[in-house]
C-alpha cells in the first residue's frame, strides 16, 4: 500500500513547473517571434509556431523528467512526490509520454478529469487511469 499524492500537493507541484518553465519559456518565444517577424512570417503562422513550441517543450519536460531515476518534475520534487506504474516503479519515457498527452483530456473534460484525484481510490486523475499511472509520497510510500 502507498501513501498516495492528493489534489492539493499536486496541483502545488504543477504550479512550481508552472513558474519553472514559463519564464524560460517566454523568452524563448519572444525571441523566436521576433526571428520569425524579421522573415515575415504571419502573425497566425507565428501563433501556429508558437503552439507547436509550447507543446514541445511541456512534453519534453514533462516526459524526460518523470521517466527520470527522479520520477518527477522539479515541482514533483520540491513537494516530495513521484510518479510510479500501478507497482511503484519508475515509469518508462513512453508511458510519461502518454501521461503527457492523456492530460490533454484532463483538461478537455472541464478539469473534471484532475478533480477525480480527490474521490478515485488511489487519487488518480484520468490522465494516470488511462497510462496506469500513480503520485506517491517519495518518502513515505507506504501506509
Amino acid at each position: 500500500m502507498f501513501s498516495y499524492a492528493g489534489f492539493w500537493k499536486r496541483f502545488a507541484a504543477g504550479s512550481i513547473d508552472e513558474i519553472v518553465i514559463y519564464i524560460p519559456l517566454s523568452v524563448m518565444l519572444y525571441f523566436l517571434e521576433l526571428d520569425l517577424a524579421q522573415d515575415g512570417l504571419s502573425y497566425d503562422d507565428m501563433e501556429i509556431v508558437e503552439i507547436i513550441v509550447n507543446i514541445f517543450i511541456w512534453w519534453l519536460y514533462n516526459a524526460v523528467m518523470d521517466s527520470s531515476p527522479t520520477q518527477g518534475t522539479l515541482g514533483k520534487m520540491a513537494l516530495g512526490i513521484k510518479i510510479t506504474d500501478l507497482n511503484g516503479e519508475r515509469i518508462s519515457f513512453g508511458r510519461a509520454t502518454g501521461n503527457h498527452f492523456a492530460q490533454y483530456l484532463s483538461i478537455f473534460t472541464y478539469g473534471i478529469g484532475y478533480l477525480m484525484i480527490a474521490w478515485t481510490k488511489r487519487k488518480q486523475a484520468l490522465h494516470d487511469k488511462i497510462s496506469g499511472c500513480i503520485v506517491i509520497e517519495k518518502n513515505n510510500q507506504t501506509i
